[in-house]
């Protein structure tokens, strides 16, 4: 029993009694600097200031300082707000100026913004446009080097051709005249045949009293072989033609023979399209269909045969101009080493 009851006395007394908490020293806190009393001093004048700002009305809060919006139907009741501390006026100035800071600079930097995008959009139309016009240029100037003008592949020989170079022409002429001669002669006839071709085409454009420069295609092989379209073909064809005049011109008189041999090539092309205009005309006109033997058409279907036989033999004189530029330009060069 005595156990018992030491026992439970023993467990009344840690389950009832509170526990001792065994003693802690109390730290004292260090006496306070002259700095911190300063700055203690500053912020509870801070704290003063602001509790400035907050309107004290018992109706309302019960004592108790915050902030009140009493309703309309009782704000002539409330006692009017105590003035504001003149370090908050400060602050409200400089708040409202960093605002108005903030807005120009917000403003500017979308005024920027706008004007840096336009910029770069008309940079990349700007680079467009360069791209095309250099494009052009390039297009341009690979056409004069084409026809001599501009970046010729050889130098020029002809301020170096003497008398005694000239007599060697005979070795390459035919029996009928100087290759020189030759060539202008072929220029002569070319210039003619697209004088006619042109007027003819006027002639054709100028039907009936008006001009008309497009017609409804019928189902006959002589309204199609005679059609406007193909005297569009004529006269594009004129056009290189003359463009090869002016190059074989340019070759004759810079004793070039890289432009002569560019007409040599293009007579080739001229004989065939010359052969085929010559018979498809001429077959057309024959045929029956609205186009007869005209004066346009008479013009035409001549100068197509002309020009075949012209252009046979304008290859045999080139070729033969073009053999005497080159053993012209083998003599230069071997008195020049």
């Amino acid at each position: 029993m005595a156990d018992t009851a030491s026992w439970s006395y023993e467990n009344h007394k840690k389950l009832y009694e509170p526990e001792k908490t065994p003693n802690i020293p109390v730290q004292k806190k260090p006496p306070q600097t002259k700095v911190q009393f300063f700055y203690k001093m500053i912020s509870e004048r801070m704290l003063e200031d602001l509790a400035d700002r907050y309107d004290f009305n018992p109706r309302l809060d019960g004592g108790i300082k915050t902030i009140s919006y009493p309703p309309a139907s009782i704000e002539a009741s409330v006692e009017p707000r105590r003035k504001v501390s003149p370090m908050m006026s400060k602050m409200k100035e400089k708040m409202k100026q960093n605002k108005e800071v903030l807005d120009k600079t917000f403003s500017k930097a979308t005024e920027l913004r706008t004007n840096i995008t336009f910029n770069i959009e008309r940079n990349q139309t700007l680079g467009k446009i360069r791209t095309i016009y250099k494009s052009f240029v390039n297009q341009i100037t690979k056409f004069l080097a084409f026809i001599g003008i501009v970046n010729d592949k050889s130098p020029p020989i002809a301020h170096k051709i003497r008398e005694r170079h000239l007599e060697l022409e005979p070795l390459c002429c035919m029996s009928s005249c100087l290759v020189r001669g030759g060539c202008t002669t072929v220029v002569v006839f070319e210039c003619i045949y697209v004088i006619l071709t042109l007027c003819a085409c006027a002639m054709k454009f100028y039907d009936g009293g008006r001009w008309k420069f497009w017609e409804a295609f019928e189902p006959n092989f002589n309204a199609v072989v005679t059609h406007r379209i193909f005297l569009y073909m004529l006269i594009l064809f004129d056009v290189v033609t003359v463009l090869m005049v002016l190059v074989l011109l340019r070759g004759l008189i810079r004793f070039d023979k890289f432009l002569v041999r560019r007409h040599w090539k293009f007579d080739f092309f001229a004989l065939g399209f010359n052969v085929f205009a010559f018979v498809f005309f001429l077959l057309g006109v024959s045929s029956q269909g609205p186009e007869t033997w005209t004066l346009d058409n008479v013009i035409l279907i001549f100068c197509f045969g002309g020009q075949v036989l012209l252009q046979i033999w304008a290859i045999t004189v080139v070729k033969s101009c073009m053999d005497f530029f080159v053993l012209l330009s083998v003599f230069i060069q071997l008195a020049d080493a």
